[in-house]
């Protein structure tokens, strides 16, 4: 009898184990508020596969009827932090979050790592705008998975552009440095003087007045910043969210 009882322990704890570990990151899409078909599912794995791939950040769409943290904010952190999502040393990646736990159905959009910058406030609060009357939910995350995309095609092309342009500018620097090496750098005025030609005469400056004209410039891009706020797994994140 003993020893029955020790192996069923056994096979509990080895189930324990295998239920933490097991947890599938590859899935992205969970449905456990059961708003999606199974096809309509698997349409929305393919984009959100395409859309990490392409801005190598991760992508995550939840929706839930009930859990027991506070608000559905620390829900989707902690949903995103302790499974293990992210891409990167800075878990980068964004989370949509439909929550139904509370008295109002909650849309949460959560971000981490680049996705921070990526998505700031502004842009955060426009994507909500879009997927906020909404009400069916493959549309919604068809809209989201658009709207994100969109955005992060705006951000990226501008690095990429600025590093390209950085290094045609330093390969040209380095050619004509190449092309001049052998050519002395004139430390002297008189360098280039003809010594012959030139002639001093007596010069009298006379100082009159000075004025001076302040102008400011803007060098906001418009989209302003990104907000922040730490989970309880002490990684840092932006996001927003609205209530219906």
């Amino acid at each position: 009898m003993k020893k029955i009882l020790f192996i069923l322990i056994l096979l509990m704890n080895i189930l324990l184990i295998t239920n933490v570990n097991a947890f599938d990151t590859s899935q992205k899409i969970y449905d456990y508020a059961d708003l999606l078909t199974d096809s309509e599912e698997k349409m929305l794995k393919e984009k959100v596969d395409e859309y990490i791939k392409k801005y190598n950040m991760d992508m995550v769409l939840v929706t839930v009827n009930e859990h027991d943290k506070t608000s559905t904010q620390a829900y989707a952190d902690d949903f995103y932090d302790y499974n293990g999502f992210g891409i990167g040393s800075s878990h980068d990646g964004v989370i949509l979050v439909i929550d139904n736990n509370f008295e109002k159905e909650n849309i949460q959009m959560e971000t981490t790592g680049k996705a921070i910058k990526v998505y700031t406030d502004t842009k955060i609060d426009s994507i909500l705008d879009d997927v906020y009357t909404e009400y069916d939910y493959y549309e919604l995350f068809n809209l989201f998975i658009k709207d994100a995309s969109k955005y992060a095609e705006r951000h990226f092309p501008f690095f990429i552009a600025f590093a390209v342009s950085a290094l045609v500018a330093s390969i040209v620097l380095g050619i004509l440095v190449a092309k001049n090496k052998m050519v002395k750098i004139a430390t002297e005025a008189n360098t280039y003087m003809d010594k012959d030609s030139a002639k001093i005469t007596e010069r009298n400056d006379q100082f009159v007045t000075t004025h001076t004209t302040s102008v400011r410039i803007n060098t906001s891009s418009g989209s302003g910043g990104s907000s922040t706020h730490t989970g309880s797994s002490g990684i840092s994140h932006g996001g927003g969210g609205r209530s219906r």
